[in-house]
């Protein structure tokens, strides 16, 4: 079971809107990189710094075997943190 660290439900800035969500992750781990991003019960935790460099890797493996922007790719995840980074 994974716990939220942001409510869904928490509206965001009108400046904040427009941004897709690499951008917004990308700010947050900039401005907040030691805060909590995801607690597993009863298993690790992850910071959005470290959230964002997982995120970063992904995209440069994608990028190496030609999968750009606007491409569509599924993901095969199973419940435990290594596999959230692709999410």
């Amino acid at each position: 079971m994974v716990s939220p660290v942001i409510p869904t439900d928490a509206a965001l800035p009108a400046a904040q809107r427009d941004k897709t969500l690499p951008e917004l992750l990308a700010e947050h781990a900039r401005a907040h990189a030691d805060r909590l991003f995801l607690q597993e019960a009863d298993g690790p935790q992850l910071t959005y710094g470290a959230a964002y460099d997982r995120a970063l890797r992904w995209a440069n493996v994608l990028r190496e075997v030609g999968i750009g922007p606007g491409a569509r790719v599924a993901t095969l995840a199973y419940r435990f943190s290594p596999t959230k980074g692709a999410l």
